[in-house]
């Protein structure tokens, strides 16, 4: 008796630490219940690292050489997001089909400007958000709004701002 009592309490505790460990697997940085927030950070390897399931879902379209944009600008990582889009613009892509190119603007504008024009003509603002629409241009944002939660897009161009006001510094 003793011993189917001992193998029952072993069972129970064991049950118990699989439940613990399948709920602590639910609960991660991409729960639909979780309030984004910005980092507050003008470096773009602390944007990357904190916004890294916003920007993870970029790069599904944004990367090469699967991504439906792989002859575009490369978002996978905060080297090579700095590399193709700060001082570039649709032009620096000829191959690009550009299914999400800001469209009428897309080679007066760069994607990121640290010298001067900064976020107010910013098409890789224009194509996260209603709030920075370069006038007289459509962009492409129609196209993100649905692939992207709003509140997490908020917060990632709350971010950007920082980092564009800042000079777009390369990621240390």
């Amino acid at each position: 008796m003793l011993r189917i009592t001992r193998f029952a309490k072993i069972l129970g505790f064991s049950a118990s630490l699989g439940v613990l460990a399948l709920m602590s697997g639910c609960s991660d940085d991409d729960d639909q219940g979780s309030t984004p927030t910005a980092s507050g950070s003008a470096d773009l390897s602390v944007i990357f690292a904190h916004h890294a399931v916003t920007l993870k879902g970029c790069a599904t379209c944004h990367s090469p050489p699967a991504g439906s944009e792989a002859a575009g600008p490369d978002l996978s990582t905060a080297a090579t997001f700095h590399r193709d889009l700060v001082s570039k613009d649709y032009a620096s892509f000829p191959n690009w089909g550009g299914l999400d190119r800001t469209a009428n603007c897309a080679e007066d504008h760069l994607f990121v400007d640290p010298a001067g024009t900064a976020t107010s003509f910013s098409t890789l603002l224009a194509a996260l958000a209603s709030n920075h629409q370069i006038p007289g241009c459509t962009s492409s944002l129609s196209v993100h709004a649905t692939q992207v939660r709003a509140d997490r897009r908020a917060v990632l161009v709350e971010d950007l701002v920082l980092w564009i006001n800042a000079g777009a510094p390369a990621p240390r």
